[in-house]
């Protein structure tokens, strides 16, 4: 066995958690392990358990009603995949089928449905067979768990067993949910679970009471009553202070008047009425939730109501049964109602009386103003003298009004206005005041609501536990507050710690900020007084664990406290130029190993090491470190105190280095350690206006700030000891250099400024006030921030084999190798030689290959990167790709972004097994498969980002998954099969505004004929914006109300009723989860089309297949690319794995794509008609704001100006948007030349390899294949007509095809382009390019092509494309003339929802299912 393993029992032990190896709390109870999200389980379970009669039932069940003998049979497929696969339309009888040969592999089974087929199934119909016995997983579960609390002798114990028997995966356990909502689920599992024993009743003797909810009409006096029972009543918490009232609340009589009127059935017309429910039974233990959470309708977000709500100790809940006379009550109660109408109503009439009174007094106050005060008046004149008046008369009444609320503050708070050492006084009264109002308010917190009861009643309960929340309305966590079973004491559990607390310390959770009660548990006192009894079977099971206990103590401390000690001899090292070690390259893996107990006296480890060893002496020890900014292992502190043991002196880590040396030489060279070796150590730059730079390392403790950095500075290079008079700029050398100043405030330097970042370093120079522009740090920077210096390093030369270059950043990998030769001597450097990357000291990379490419491209874009020397035959051949692997398994990390070099025909399953043979971990290779990593494939540092998409068809090549020379990949283990399929989800996409050319020019005609028939036209068929509506104040009510501005307050309160009262907009598109699929990536997107055709949920509509268009979604769901070829392979088009994809059924026939198709966006611009043109003038114009200081006579004149400035017959308006269009661009991209690309071509050939795809893979059933091979034999070729054999896709070609889309004459049509970049529309013509912005210098250099793909026309996806009618605007007939329409077209016509990445306003997704909290029995 090797040294690092070890045996399995002791691998088992260590995963363990600690406080299973300590023995019970002081308490006397025992926590429970939060499996990750698990502490709301924990808390509920724990109340349960202190329910002394719900144990003692549970435990008085025998193995017999439990079905314990059932356990290990299988119980056939679980409920909830049969529910899964027959809810996507699957046959249940077929369902069953495929679980049974699948168990537990939702995937597999639903794979095996496609070659399904009911009609040829026996079976099909018959219902599931019923099983001999049934093991009822959870009361057992539930059992053992209360027997192991009860008797075991351990600090906490494991949940794991009660979840599974929840059928909980480990997914589900991750996520956190409402521990009222797995109450009310886990009571409801319990009851139905114990329906066969004789504890049937047990949750309902416990936990069940009834409400009856009465109405009373007040006319006739008839009384309606519904009874219904419950197992917990949610207490509201806003609007009350306490339980009793929130209690009192529940049950009050709520009188029903105006809108909420009752109809009366006897009455038949709506009338008064009083209701309330009241409480017929009540159960031996009440549980009550406190609804502290809400969703918010304003701000869409849910929140939690944390303000203080007391409960007592002990409360009598006698008077909210039900025992009086509801008749009588009810009357009594409508009498009361109506006295406090009455008196509220005069209120009322108080109020509107006093209003009356200050509106006569402002008029009496306006009546010396001009137009009485009236504004509007004095615009509508366009009196600007009065005007004036009148607004400065509004700001003296707004400064009195603000003086007036100041003023009445200070009175109210008793703080004289005037003598200011009374002021003083009464500020140091107010302060003292203040403290005692807090030491009051703090005591109040500690005081406990004094109980409500009285003497001799029979339904006094007493609080047996609370179970708080801490945290937000969206997170947090869960503990218990629970009082213990002899009542004497209160306990915290809070997961694995039982703690005793105060009394006293429930008041704490009556309010908070963060934690607050929100269960409470009551037990009605007299009640309860059992003591259960472990099943003698339970109790020896418990004994004899406990009994095997200690020898597991035992070896459990000794492996926690061994530590592996890795002994660096002082032979390994020698000491560099700069003081520091560098390790010896013949020796780096000459490290021995020993393993010791940490509590081991120093003393003694020396004794071992130098028995070990064979050194004639006793040895000194030094801890050894990997220092930031400093290659290797370095010599850290010295363990001196030979009595101090190992964990004392600061061996800690399970994997510690140690140097054994004399303390005086290393290798024979003296040797004095760096004393800031432990310290945090970066580099920085000391700039001189009369010296060269300074390169400097600094060391600084943790915690460092710019004044202790002065210290620093002071001590290295005499620079003054006060940081103001020092001046740093943050320097980035990396591909985008940027230098920064750093401000000097008490910060953390490490943590706040980030000096410690990869490729920054820190400029220091002297602050003689010249500032950063003028600095001679920036200086410096600006000279060589084009410049890159590369560390090489070349093993072959001994003595010192690291050398710097300096190159520009544009530069490529051959001038680096030409720099290479200059630097070192020609015998120290191979004639021929390749370059590796370096990730770190000692950590080898991939091989670089493309020595053309730029330096940028290859990824050398950070100061100072490291590049090894490696001799030509680690060169890399054509067909080979340097890529590097990571290798995990579990929580097990074998290899970390090592350096492979691979053949490009090498398939993924060939790569893998020769990764885990490179590691000696070939037996592993069960259920372990190839990932792609997360990040940029090319930066080799993505390797440490974790593993993204995985491989599933290890028959691929390399070169076909997509690899890269320099990418990396992560073998790691999945459940997954390996057989190249991959799970799609399939989303339904509808465009409710999806329309063609066609029907939109209809449309427009119809329009024209109505107008120019003299009607106003159809405003269903305009293309109108909707008027932007400015509100003042921003709309915000409430600053209207405190500047008492009623006009303001008169809009908005306007503009909310008109909001009210507006129809709810019908939605524009929607995308909705249909079902999912596995489907295998290696087949066209023309097989994928007919799985989705032929789906058996029949969600498809039928002769939809050439209709059909498939987009990928992005991780938001928002519309992402369309898979464009229908003959190539899903992988080529980027399917690689998992994905969200849509079908959109288009109202046209789509035609055969190819993958390097450009989609755009293709509109109708057609001349404004009626209201439109109206609409358009308005756009330009804007309306005035409310509020601002403009008169209409000014908004007038603009009007008039802008009227004068657009030609009428230039107001255009764009139509609805079709889907995107797609133009078939015949570049491709592999070929220097361009050539036809027609997918189609030839059909007879095709046809049989797709059938070949289909048989190999029995993805569809017999049935489905044929049919789909049909619709190819049907399929017609359809091609637009801009296709041209030989040549690139042309501006001709483009208005061909529109003048056939359209029915426009050629010498007619007109296109435009919309350019982002100086947002606005171009006429596409030949001469574009002078036309853009910036003319001839925009297209330097740049070589012009008849191509739309290529400059000037530089069409490319997601652009938008607009033909006109020329015929249709006046003076478009000239060239200028429709360059002037295209510059009027301004952006506020763009219409903005033209997105390629389009959101949907209605997404249905898929139901997460491990997010809905279930519990299977």
């Amino acid at each position: 066995m090797a040294d690092n393993v070890l045996p399995d029992e002791d691998t088992l032990l260590l995963r363990e958690p600690a406080t299973h190896f300590e023995p019970r709390a002081d308490s006397g109870y025992v926590g429970l392990d939060n499996q990750s999200a698990t502490c709301y389980m924990n808390s509920l379970i724990q109340t349960l358990f202190m329910t002394p009669d719900l144990r003692t039932a549970l435990f008085g069940l025998t193995d017999e009603e439990l079905g314990v003998e059932f356990l290990g049979e299988d119980d056939g497929p679980a409920q909830h995949d049969i529910d899964a696969l027959t809810a996507m339309g699957f046959p249940e009888s077929g369902v069953i089928k495929a679980l049974t040969k699948h168990p537990g592999d939702r995937e597999a089974a639903m794979e095996w449905l496609f070659t399904y087929d009911a009609s040829q199934d026996p079976d099909s119909g018959k219902t599931k067979p019923k099983s001999k016995g049934k093991a009822w997983k959870v009361p057992i579960a539930l059992r053992l768990l209360f027997a192991q609390l009860q008797k075991l002798d351990q600090k906490s114990v494991s949940t794991v067993n009660l979840t599974d028997s929840f059928g909980w995966s480990q997914n589900a356990v991750s996520v956190q949910h409402d521990v009222h909502e797995l109450n009310r689920v886990l009571i409801d599992a319990l009851d139905k679970s114990l329906q066969t024993t004789k504890a049937k009743s047990l949750c309902a003797s416990l936990y069940k009471g009834s409400h009856a909810t009465r109405i009373m009409c007040m006319e006739c006096g008839y009384i309606s009553e519904r009874k219904e029972e419950y197992f917990d009543l949610s207490c509201p918490v806003q609007g009350v202070d306490n339980l009793v009232d929130s209690l009192a609340e529940l049950c009050q009589y709520e009188t029903l008047y105006g809108p909420n009127q009752y109809r009366c059935s006897t009455c038949s017309k709506k009338v008064d009425a009083v209701r309330s429910t009241r409480l017929k039974t009540m159960p031996p233990i009440l549980t009550l939730c406190l609804s502290r959470f809400f969703y918010n309708r304003v701000t869409q977000k849910r929140q939690k109501i944390t303000k203080k709500f007391a409960y007592p100790l002990s409360i009598d809940l006698g008077p909210l049964l039900d025992t009086g006379d509801f008749s009588t009550n009810a009357k009594q109660a409508y009498e009361a109602w109506k006295v406090r109408r009455e008196e509220e109503m005069k209120k009322e009439r108080e109020r509107k009386a006093e209003e009356e009174k200050k509106r006569k007094k402002r008029e009496e106050e306006n009546r010396g103003l001009p137009y009485n005060g009236n504004m509007q008046a004095a615009i509508r004149a366009k009196d600007r003298a009065a005007i004036k008046i009148l607004m400065k008369a509004k700001k003296e009444k707004q400064r009195k009004i603000v003086e007036q609320e100041k003023q009445a503050e200070a009175e109210a708070a008793g703080v004289p206005t005037e003598n200011t050492e009374a002021t003083q006084k009464s500020k140091a009264a107010t302060k003292e005041s203040l403290k005692d109002e807090i030491k009051k308010e703090i005591k109040k917190r500690e005081t406990l609501m004094k109980s409500v009861v009285q003497e001799g009643s029979k339904h006094i309960y007493d609080l047996k536990a609370v179970i708080i929340h801490q945290g937000t309305a969206y997170r947090g966590h869960y503990h218990a507050y629970i009082v213990s079973e002899d009542g004497k004491q209160w306990l915290n559990f809070d997961d694995s710690r039982v703690t005793e607390i105060p009394t006293a310390t429930l008041a704490q959770q009556y309010s908070g900020a963060n934690e607050n009660a929100y269960m409470l548990i009551y037990r009605l006192r007299g009640t309860g007084d059992v003591q259960p009894k472990l099943p003698e079977h339970l109790d020896k099971e418990i004994a004899e664990a406990n009994s095997k206990m200690k020898p597991r103590r035992e070896r459990y401390v000794t492996l926690i406290n061994r530590v592996s000690l890795f002994l660096h001899r002082d032979t390994m090292f020698e000491v560099a130029e700069d003081g520091f070690l560098t390790t010896i390259s013949s020796q780096t893996s000459n490290a021995i190993k020993l393993d010791v107990d940490r509590r081991t006296p120093v003393l003694k480890v020396k004794q071992m090491i130098q028995d070990k060893l064979k050194l004639q002496e006793l040895p000194i020890l030094s801890i050894m470190l990997r220092p930031e900014g400093i290659d290797g292992l370095q010599c850290g502190k010295d363990l001196e105190d030979g009595k101090l043991t190992l964990e004392l002196s600061g061996v800690s880590n399970n994997q510690s280095n140690i140097l054994v040396w004399n303390g005086k030489s290393i290798n024979g060279k003296p040797f004095v350690p760096d004393p800031d070796i432990g310290k945090f150590i970066f580099e920085a730059i000391y700039y001189q206006i009369d010296d060269e730079p300074k390169p400097l390392r600094l060391a600084v403790p943790p915690g460092c700030n710019f004044e202790k950095l002065a210290e620093v500075l002071n001590k290295k290079v005499g620079l003054p000891n006060d940081h103001s008079k020092i001046m740093y700029h943050l320097m980035y050398q990396g591909a985008d250099p940027m230098i920064m100043e750093l401000q000097k405030y008490k910060t953390n330097l490490v943590r706040d400024t980030g000096v410690m970042s990869k490729g920054v370093v820190l400029g220091i120079e002297l602050n003689t006030g010249q500032g950063s522009e003028g600095s001679v740090t920036n200086t410096y920077f600006t000279q060589s921030k084009d410049k890159l210096e590369l560390k090489i390093i070349n093993n072959t030369v001994k003595s010192k084999p690291y050398k710097t270059i300096e190159i520009i950043k544009s530069g490529t990998l051959a001038l680096v190798k030409t720099k290479i030769r200059k630097t070192f001597n020609k015998e120290d450097i191979p004639e021929k030689f390749c370059l590796r990357h370096m990730l770190g000291p000692n950590k080898p990379g991939a091989i670089f290959k493309d020595e053309k490419g730029n330096l940028e491209i290859l990824g050398i874009t950070e100061q100072g990167t490291a590049l090894l020397v490696e001799p030509e035959s680690m060169e890399l051949k054509s067909e080979e790709i340097s890529i590097l692997y990571s290798i995990t398994k579990g929580k097990n990390k074998f290899a970390d972004r090592i350096p492979l070099t691979v053949h490009l025909t090498t398939t993924i399953g060939e790569l893998k097994t020769q990764i885990l043979e490179s590691q000696k971990l070939k037996n592993v290779r069960e259920n372990m498969a190839v990932f792609y990593t997360k990040g940029d494939p090319q930066l080799e540092h993505v390797g440490a980002y974790g593993k993204g998409k995985m491989i599933t068809d290890e028959k691929r090549t390399v070169q076909d998954a997509g690899l890269i020379n320099r990418g990396s990949v992560w073998v790691s283990d999945t459940k997954r099969k390996l057989d190249g399929s991959t799970n799609l989800n399939v989303y339904l996409y509808t465009d409710y505004q999806l329309n063609t050319v066609e029907a939109f020019q209809g449309a427009r005609e119809l329009l024209k004929k109505q107008i120019n028939d003299g009607g106003e036209g159809d405003q269903s068929l305009m293309v109108i914006e909707e008027e932007e509506v400015q509100l003042p104040y921003g709309g915000n009510m409430e600053k209207a109300m405190r500047l008492r501005d009623r006009a303001a307050i008169k809009i908005l309160m306007n503009h909310r009723k008109q909001a009210k009262s507006k129809p709810a907009e019908k939605k524009t598109s929607e995308l909705k989860a249909i079902f999912e699929m596995p489907f295998q990536c290696n087949l066209s997107l023309f097989d994928l089309k007919c799985a989705i055709q032929y789906h058996p949920s029949g969600l498809i509509p039928k002769e939809s297949l050439r209709k059909m268009r498939i987009y990928l979604l992005n991780s938001n769901l928002t519309l992402g690319s369309v898979v464009r070829s229908d003959a190539s392979s899903l992988i080529s088009q980027g399917v690689i794995g998992d994905m969200d994809i849509a079908v959109q059924i288009l109202p046209f026939e789509e035609v055969g794509l190819c993958t390097n198709a450009i989609a755009v966006k293709l509109s109708r611009c057609c001349p404004a008609l009626g209201a439109e043109k109206e609409a358009l003038i308005m756009l330009k114009t804007k309306a005035k704001p409310v509020g601002e200081k403009k008169v209409e006579e000014e908004q007038a004149r603009k009007r008039v100006k802008v009227e004068e400035e657009i030609e009428p017959s230039f107001l255009a308006v764009f139509g609805p948007n079709p889907p995107p269009l797609i133009l078939l661009d015949t570049e491709m991209s592999s070929k220097a030349e361009r050539t036809p690309y027609n997918p189609w071509s030839n059909i007879k050939e095709i046809t049989p390899q797709i059938a070949k795809n289909l048989s190999a893979t029995t993805k569809l059933p017999k049935s489905i294949r044929e049919a789909f091979l049909g619709e190819l034999k049907l399929t017609e070729l359809k091609f637009p007509p801009m296709e041209v054999e030989g040549k690139a896709l042309s501006l001709e070609d483009l208005s061909r095809y529109i003048v056939a889309l359209s029915g426009i004459p050629q010498k007619s049509i007109g296109l435009l382009k919309w350019f982002h970049q100086g947002q606005r529309w171009h006429v596409l013509s030949k001469d574009l390019e002078k036309r853009l912005p910036g003319g001839d210098v925009q297209g330097e250099g740049k070589k012009t092509s008849e191509s739309l793909a290529d400059f000037p026309f530089s069409i490319k996806d997601g652009d938008f494309i607009a033909f006109v009618d020329r015929r249709e605007f006046k003076g478009c007939e000239t060239e200028e003339g429709f360059e002037r329409l295209a510059a009027s077209l301004g952006s506020r016509k763009f219409i903005s929802t033209r997105k390629m990445h389009v959101h949907s306003d209605d997404i249905q997704k898929f139901a997460p299912r491990e997010e809905i909290l279930k519990i299977h029995i």
